[in-house]
């Protein structure tokens, strides 16, 4: 495997190419060139647990909003102990139902959050009232989710 840096942008940028046989994969990592106030919409689970770790790890300040039904920090397989002390002094909590939509908007109007990572949503009209109550603020709007009714 060979690592190629480029040089920064507006973002800084890593590259790592790995060659097998013929193919050639690339895989590019962007990071803010400064801290970001993040959301993120879950984050208990799944690839939140991670993604919430890295952005902490990143220095980013990094809040969760959850229902409050599990405990926002507990140690996964992948955490020094020293990984996870920092990770769970670092992280913050927002408690709520997003599908009380007023709440979220009350919950969340002028909190300055800059990013947010929505990766438990179902439905478009859960993410109206996140960017409504973040409008001022909001530099951008990261919706993943494998979660879908049909």
């Amino acid at each position: 495997m060979q690592t190629v840096r480029a040089k920064p942008f507006t973002a800084q940028r890593n590259a790592v190419v790995a060659r097998r046989s013929r193919s050639v994969r690339l895989a590019v990592q962007c990071k803010a060139t400064t801290p970001k106030k993040i959301l993120m919409m879950g984050g208990t689970r799944f690839i939140g647990v991670y993604l919430a770790r890295q952005l902490v790890e990143e220095g980013h300040e990094v809040t969760l909003y959850t229902r409050g039904k599990k405990a926002i920090t507990y140690k996964i397989a992948d955490d020094t102990a020293a990984g996870y002390d920092q990770f769970a002094k670092s992280v913050k909590h927002i408690a709520g139902d997003r599908q009380d939509f007023a709440d979220v908007e009350a919950k969340l109007k002028g909190r300055g959050f800059q990013v947010v990572y929505d990766i438990n949503g179902r439905e478009a009209a859960e993410s109206e009232p996140l960017i409504k109550a973040l409008k001022p603020s909001l530099e951008q709007y990261i919706y993943c989710s494998s979660a879908a009714y049909g």
